[in-house]
Parts: structure tokens; C-alpha cells; sequence
């Protein structure tokens, strides 16, 4: 079996990127899988000039990673003006994740504050979030991990409560890859924001956030193999995709740090007001708020990601679709939503 990639190559005449097709066997996507699992997607707008990196960065390039910069703990390598200004996604070994979680904080001690803006501070919330969701998925039976996620939300929700301006910060958006941690963080955030507009109390943004952060926590039990799968999924992968639901809330349903009605946010996040979501089929009345507004930041998210084999959408044209499609979302969420995006709430 063969499948064509698209793939970006600059045209001698354009100034934009024309797509011609990479043949990629099944070795090559097994390749592929397999190497996507042993990288980590950092934000370079924590990276300068003026710091000592400890360990190196990647690229992505045809579905092959390359490497962009060595550096080691007895080798730390400034990065070069070519390296900051790289436009795509850059990478590290899932191995120097704790290096680059020191790298965090050392940006973020007192001695650095003359180097990282207010910005990039909630840049670096985002990122130990994505940590913190990657090593919860690897081990999700682990409640702690549960309990710690909870003062994560806390952390979200104070941070966009003191300064809504943060909460624009937190979701710039950026043409991203798809990974689980990643989405993950982004529906959180999102979901916090809404519910916030929506005028939910802090409890129920606590526990919304909790859900929403955990909402494909059950993608944990489905192999890499259907997960980053390149195009469409056959009827018989995408029944097993499925089952993520079912397998989140096995996961989640006797957990102690996990509050009882943030179930909804993970159990409902692809149900439908018009009924034809999963895995249920419920219908209008029958989902929570919770549910509904997962439901349109998943969608937004899932909207506006890359993958190998497509680009991710402008939030313009993500909003689009969710309005085309506006029988299967609360029309009053959906409605705020819109506004939250556009900043005008």
C-alpha cells in the first residue's frame, strides 16, 4: 500500500508554496509513527539569543526529523539568528524533556527577568502544560497525576481571570502539527475561556477545565498507528477512535481528584444537539453545558491543526464550518465563542 503526502515546495515564480505529492510506503508511515512518538514540540518564542541551550532542536521535513541545532549539557550552544527565525515547528527528543524543563526555569528565575517578557511567561505556562498532559498520558491511572492537573486549571483560570489579555496570549494561534498534549492544552484553554464567557461560576469553570484538559484522555488506549494516521480513517479504525470516549471514562470515572460532573466534558465532547455525535446519539437537553462547549473547542481545535497530509484551517475559516454546521452546536455558545475569537468579549 502507498499513499501520497503532500508536501510544501517553493515555486521558482511564487512567492507562495505549491504542493506536489510524496509517495510514502507503509515502512516509511511506520517509520513515521514511530519517530513522532520519540519528539516533543517546543514553542520557539522561548528560545533567544542570548541563552545557552543544553540540548537539540529539530525539524520536521518530509516526514523525516533533521536535525536544526546540536547542543548538550557538557556542549550548551547559543541559538543563531537562522535558528530563531525558522518558520515551522521545532522539536526535541522526548529524552531531553527534563533538560528542557530546567531550561524553563532557569528563563524564568529572577536572574533571566530582564530577558522573558509577561508573554512569554504564560508561553511557558503553555509549554509545562504540555509536559505535564504528555507524562499524564503515559501513565493516566496514576491519580496524583489527576490531582495535579487540577492545580494546572487553577493555575489557567486565576492567570485569565486577573488578565483576560492572557487568555488571548495563551491561544495565539499558530498553524500547529497534531499531537494529543498539544490539543489537549488548547481545548482547555479554550474551554476555560468560554466557559468564563458564558458566565459559569469558578467552580464550575474549575471543574469544566478539569474536564476539558482530560477530554481525549482516552486516546492513551488507542494505538499511534490510527492516531497519527496520514488521511482518511477506514469504517473499522474509526469505530476503535471511537472508543476513546468509552475508555476515557473508564479511566476517569472512579478517579478521587476527578470531580463527579466533569465526566460530561470528556463522556459528550462528540455528541451532537442534532443527534448524530457518539457514542451515545443524545441529543438537545440530553447534553451538559459542559459537553456543548467541549464539543465546539474540540471541534475548533481539531479545525485549525496540521497534519502531514492537510493544513489546518484560519480560525476564520474554522469558525465557518462550525457555523455551516451550526445544528449540531448550542447557538448561543457558539455565538460567544465566535466573539471570544474575535476578541470582542
Amino acid at each position: 500500500m502507498r499513499r501520497y503526502i503532500p508536501i510544501e515546495k517553493k515555486d521558482q515564480t511564487q512567492s507562495s508554496p505549491q504542493k506536489v505529492y510524496l509517495s510514502a510506503s507503509s515502512e516509511r508511515l511506520k517509520k513515521y509513527y514511530y519517530e513522532k512518538e520519540r519528539y516533543h514540540c517546543i514553542d520557539k518564542n522561548l528560545l533567544f539569543p542570548e541563552s545557552e541551550l543544553i540540548f537539540s532542536l529539530f525539524i520536521q521535513r518530509n516526514l523525516n526529523y533533521e536535525l536544526l541545532l546540536e547542543a548538550f549539557e557538557d556542549s550548551p550552544k547559543k541559538p543563531s539568528a537562522e535558528t530563531l527565525n525558522y518558520d515551522g515547528d521545532i522539536f526535541i527528543k522526548v529524552t531531553d524533556i527534563p533538560l528542557y524543563q530546567q531550561y524553563l526555569e532557569t528563563i524564568s528565575s529572577s536572574s533571566y527577568q530582564w530577558m522573558i517578557s509577561d508573554k512569554q511567561k504564560i508561553y511557558s505556562i503553555r509549554e509545562r502544560s504540555k509536559i505535564f498532559i504528555r507524562d499524564l498520558l503515559s501513565a493516566p491511572e496514576n491519580s496524583q497525576n489527576i490531582k495535579k492537573c487540577g492545580e494546572l486549571i487553577e493555575l489557567i483560570i486565576n492567570s485569565i481571570l486577573c488578565n483576560k489579555e492572557i487568555f488571548y496570549d495563551l491561544i495565539k494561534i499558530k498553524e500547529h502539527d497534531y499531537y494529543t498534549y498539544v490539543h489537549s492544552v488548547n481545548v482547555g484553554i479554550l474551554s476555560v475561556g468560554l466557559g468564563i464567557a458564558a458566565g459559569l461560576s469558578k467552580t464550575n469553570i474549575y471543574n469544566l477545565g478539569i474536564g476539558s484538559l482530560l477530554h481525549d484522555i482516552g486516546k492513551c488506549k488507542i494505538s499511534s498507528e490510527i492516531l497519527n494516521k496520514l488521511g482518511r480513517l477506514n469504517p473499522f479504525e474509526y469505530r476503535i477512535l471511537k472508543n476513546h470516549v468509552i475508555e476515557g471514562e473508564k479511566i476517569l470515572k472512579d478517579c478521587p481528584y476527578f470531580p463527579e460532573n466533569s465526566l460530561s466534558a470528556v463522556t459528550q465532547h462528540h455528541e451532537r444537539l442534532s443527534g448524530k455525535g457518539y457514542p451515545n446519539n443524545l441529543t438537545g437537553a440530553q447534553i451538559t453545558i459542559f459537553g456543548k462547549i467541549v464539543a465546539i473547542t474540540d471541534s475548533y481545535d481539531a479545525l485549525t491543526t496540521k497534519r502531514p497530509d492537510k493544513a489546518g484551517l484560519t480560525p476564520f475559516e474554522a469558525l465557518s464550518i462550525l457555523v455551516k454546521e451550526c445544528e449540531h452546536y448550542d447557538s448561543d455558545l457558539l455565538k460567544l465563542f465566535i466573539k471570544l475569537i474575535g476578541g470582542v468579549i
